[in-house]
This record gives C-alpha cells, sequence and structure tokens, in this order.
C-alpha cells in the first residue's frame, strides 16, 4: 500500500471538488485500486478522504495541507493492494474551506494503464539516473527511490518528483551507500495540473507501477 500526495499554488481558479477511483497496474501481482482527490481554495488544515467498494470495504486516507500564501489548490492520490471489483464505488472528501465531495463512479478491473518499459537506476559519482519508456495514456510520472535491507527487501523510502519527462536526474551526495531500487508510477492525470484537473478527473484514475533492478551506491 502506498499514499503520496501533492500541493502546490498557482494562478486563482474557480472553487472546485473533484475525485477519481481507478486501477492500479502493478508489475508481477494481481490489480489493486487508485484513487485520487483534488480541491480549490483548501484552508490549511487536513483533507480527509473515503472510499467505500462494491463489497463493501472501506478506505479512508488523509492529506495535511500547509497554504503558506493563502488558500491553495490541492490533491492527492493513493494506491492501495485491494482487488478492483466491478460495480459502483463512492468517494468522499472533506476540503477545508472548499466544501465537500460526493461521488459515485464505476470501475473496470480490466482497464489498465500500461507499464512503464525498460526501468533503469544507474548511479554516477556526483548523481544517479532514473530513466523508463513513455506509457501511453499517462499524462505524468513519479518515482520513488528505496535503499534495500536484508534480503534486498524496500527498507528505507525517498521519494522523488512528479515529472512529465522519461528521466529524473538527482544529486547523491546525502545518500548513505547501499543497494537501491526505484518504482516508477504512471499516472493518467497529472496531480498537478490544477487548471485542468477537475475535468480531467471526470474520468477514471488509473496507476501502473514498475520496478527498476537493484543498483549499487558508495559500496565495493
Amino acid at each position: 500500500m502506498l499514499g503520496l500526495a501533492a500541493c502546490g499554488g498557482g494562478s486563482a481558479l474557480p472553487p472546485f471538488a473533484a475525485g477519481s477511483v481507478g486501477t492500479w497496474n502493478r508489475e508481477g501481482e494481481l490489480p489493486g485500486l487508485a484513487f485520487i482527490v483534488a480541491a480549490s481554495p483548501v484552508k490549511q488544515s487536513t483533507v480527509r478522504a473515503t472510499l467505500t467498494t462494491p463489497d463493501p470495504q472501506v478506505l479512508q486516507r488523509s492529506l495535511e495541507v500547509q497554504a503558506l500564501f493563502g488558500p491553495e489548490p490541492v490533491s492527492g492520490w493513493w494506491v492501495d493492494g485491494l482487488a478492483p471489483r466491478p460495480g459502483g464505488y463512492r468517494l468522499e472528501a472533506s476540503f477545508p474551506g472548499a466544501g465537500y465531495l460526493n461521488r459515485e463512479m464505476a470501475v473496470d478491473p480490466g482497464a489498465l494503464l500500461p507499464l512503464a518499459g525498460n526501468p533503469s537506476l544507474t548511479f554516477g559519482t556526483q548523481e544517479f539516473l532514473l530513466r523508463w519508456g513513455r506509457v501511453a495514456g499517462a499524462e505524468a510520472y513519479c518515482a520513488e527511490l528505496w535503499r534495500l535491507g536484508e534480503g534486498d527487501r524496500p527498507e528505507t523510502p525517498y521519494p522523488l518528483f512528479v515529472t512529465q519527462a522519461s528521466e529524473i536526474r538527482l544529486q547523491v551526495n546525502t545518500l548513505p551507500p547501499g543497494r537501491y531500487r526505484a518504482r516508477v508510477f504512471a499516472l493518467s492525470a497529472h496531480p498537478r495540473d490544477f487548471a485542468r484537473l477537475a475535468d480531467r478527473l471526470a474520468f477514471p484514475f488509473n496507476v501502473s507501477s514498475v520496478w527498476t533492478p537493484v543498483a549499487s551506491w558508495g559500496t565495493p
């Protein structure tokens, strides 16, 4: 299970509250669920989201919002290993200063976003490079770097940027020596594209994820 959130400012937008539900295509595993909520404006506080499945089961998530320059648009997206079921889903969210979202929509468990092809993680003397193939239907990508523990199990996460490019380069001088892997997420909607997000979320929000091979940094 993974939860990621993004906050950001921009030009003034008409007030809106939006959300969407879809599938999570997980490399080598059965599909899971993905959902996203967004609103503008939002005051400093906690955004709470609840997803009720056809089973019914209930998933709850929260997103802390700190608006440094007054009310700002905000969005948060989550993926969960709970298997998607055909039928109706209810997505609810409470946005301080932006009202309440209560939306019902259907999910097609077979509608999966393709995986990013050929993901690779390489370390140089001063930076690491994460690359992947573009995904048809993806509007953005997000990646997380993991330091591996015993048995090469993911142990310590280092979240990376949301981007529309197909690579990320970052300095490595703050990383401890060790073995690492990265996971690349393809997203069917861009969490930071606030000007278009409300309309984009009229469609299912689908996510895919794929791991890179293991790479070593600062070790013999």
